[in-house]
């Protein structure tokens, strides 16, 4: 049986099936018969001859198409240039380059486009006010997504979903289409709260291929706020759910400005609690930060005080700037009153701690001599 051995999925042009003293030979599926020569003949020895003439005739068509389809797909290596093979033959010259490797893409991120970035901080720190900061003064604010969940369960629930050890599926899926749906903004990407969650295996899985990614780096901005100062914003807003002091009040809003104040004033903060509260708090930030540097996750630390209370001093949001790459890093460039057109948020919380809180005194008493008495002021 012959046939072409390039093509062994596909019905054979021609062949020849020798039997007993004549031979079949079939031709694009048609059937001719021929004796042998020599052996008892039904037809002529000329209509023998011929027909036999055209099956060696399609053999050597067939081996030969064989043999350039062989030769076109045989890798050459390059040989050693000499004086007479130096110069490019004008095909060489025509032939279409091989594209720059260092240019190829990893994943779908695109290394042009904006610098997708993650700022992972606890929530009631300030991360809805420094989401539009980094996205104005980049070129435009993106809409600001708390992708893994705003709260414990919310965040569970989201990474049951997206479980896996090997899925990080859910953070390139989601980079990408933020690169595609604003192309022309400065930075990209999502504010990440991190819970218990944060080491669940898709986690992990997500920060392996944040720590392997070069073109373009996923970079995080990590942001970290006075322990206690987010225990008092979190009963505030726990007591009053939003009837009162809104989550955030935009400018010009003075009903919610002066709502939001009020409700700052006067507070009497649990105490029966407050030490287990705050040392869940420190243990999981310190363990996120560990996790950022064991994994050599490209990360900057920052601190809420020394962006929002450090006067005209703008070099904690210098840092942010310079560590995206893009946005305003230098001094001049970036004054106070630059930061506070980029907000749309007003502040409402007093950052005197004797005056939002009645009980200061009593919360005081039970700080000192405690790893947290630093976080009094």
């Amino acid at each position: 049986l012959l046939f072409d051995p390039l093509q062994p999925t596909l019905p054979p042009l021609w062949y020849a099936a020798p039997h007993r003293n004549s031979t079949s030979v079939f031709v694009a599926g048609f059937r001719f018969r021929a004796p042998h020569l020599g052996g008892p003949s039904r037809m002529s020895r000329p209509t023998h001859v011929l027909v036999l003439a055209v099956s060696l005739g399609l053999c050597v068509v067939s081996l030969l198409n064989s043999h350039n389809s062989s030769s076109s797909r045989t890798v050459m290596m390059p040989t050693p240039a000499t004086a007479e093979t130096a110069s490019p033959s004008a095909s060489q010259k025509n032939a279409r380059p091989c594209p720059d490797v260092s240019k190829l893409r990893e994943t779908c991120l695109d290394p042009e486009g904006p610098q997708p970035y993650i700022l992972m901080t606890l929530g009631r720190s300030g991360s809805g006010s420094t989401w539009q900061v980094i996205g104005n003064l980049t070129g435009y604010e993106t809409p600001s997504n708390e992708y893994t969940g705003s709260g414990p369960a919310k965040s569970e629930k989201f990474f049951q979903k997206n479980g896996g050890a090997d899925n990080d599926r859910w953070l390139l899926r989601y980079l990408c289409s933020k690169q595609l749906t604003f192309p022309e903004a400065g930075v990209v990407g999502f504010k990440w709260k991190p819970f218990d969650t944060i080491f669940s295996p898709s986690a992990l899985a997500a920060f392996r291929r944040i720590a392997s990614l070069k073109r373009p780096e996923i970079k995080v901005v990590r942001s970290r706020r006075n322990l206690l100062d987010v225990a008092i914003s979190k009963y505030k807003h726990s007591i009053y759910e939003g009837k009162v002091a809104a989550a955030h009040c935009m400018k010009g809003d003075s009903r919610c400005i002066e709502k939001g104040i009020k409700a700052s004033t006067g507070l009497e903060l649990p105490t029966d609690t407050l030490l287990d509260t705050l040392r869940e708090y420190g243990t999981l930030e310190n363990k996120v930060d560990e996790l950022l540097k064991k994994m050599k996750i490209p990360h900057l630390q920052v601190t809420y005080e020394r962006l929002y209370y450090n006067g005209d001093d703008t070099s904690e949001w210098r840092k942010i700037f310079k560590f995206l790459g893009v946005g305003p890093a230098n001094a001049k460039d970036l004054t106070r009153r630059h930061l506070e057109g980029a907000m749309e948020h007003v502040a409402t919380s007093i950052p005197m701690q004797n005056v939002t809180l009645k009980n200061f005194d009593a919360v005081s008493k039970i700080l000192k001599g405690t790893e947290f008495e630093e976080l009094l002021h």
